[in-house]
């Protein structure tokens, strides 16, 4: 599964506004765990999130965790970000039932 890109080359969020994205919003789909491989979080901001490194605009935002690793980026195509969450979370179940 393809990973959705940041809108038009948009850079990834800070690490200020990744943390306000991941303490302060509701994802709408959530995929994988970040223990695992990679988890992902997309969430639907109907307003902007304010943080010490800014704020965060509404709109449409990937977050995916490996481990310690995080990074958060804004996209528009809000059914490629949910089959993505969806696909990690089926990748997840099915390494999970095989390593029990």
């Amino acid at each position: 599964m393809t990973r959705p890109g940041p809108d038009d080359g948009a850079p990834k969020l800070s690490d200020q506004q990744t943390e306000a994205l991941r303490e302060s919003a509701d994802p709408i789909a959530v995929g994988g765990e970040s223990d695992w491989e990679v988890a992902v979080y997309v969430y639907a901001l109907q307003t902007r999130l304010t943080c010490s490194g800014g704020s965060v605009p509404a709109g449409l935002y990937v977050r995916t965790v490996r481990g310690k690793s995080e990074r958060a980026y804004p996209v528009t195509d809000a059914a490629a970000a949910i089959a993505y969450a969806d696909e990690t979370e089926r990748r997840y179940v099915a390494w999970a039932e095989a390593n029990q």
